[in-house]
């Protein structure tokens, strides 16, 4: 989804949740984020770093 929006490929970019690596093999429900853990008055935080081509 992210790659449809920033048009950068998943091999350049790393998502974070609490500064620790969140890892592709593992899906979002392994990181406790779903329905009831991110709601909208409550969205759950997590950070994006993307590989610079320069």
């Amino acid at each position: 989804m992210i790659e449809g929006i920033l048009k950068v490929p998943p091999a350049d970019q790393l998502l974070l949740k609490h500064q620790t690596e969140m890892k592709n093999e593992k899906t979002l429900a392994s990181y406790n984020l779903n329905a009831q853990t991110a709601r909208a008055h409550m969205p759950a935080t997590l950070g994006l770093c993307l590989r610079d081509k320069g």
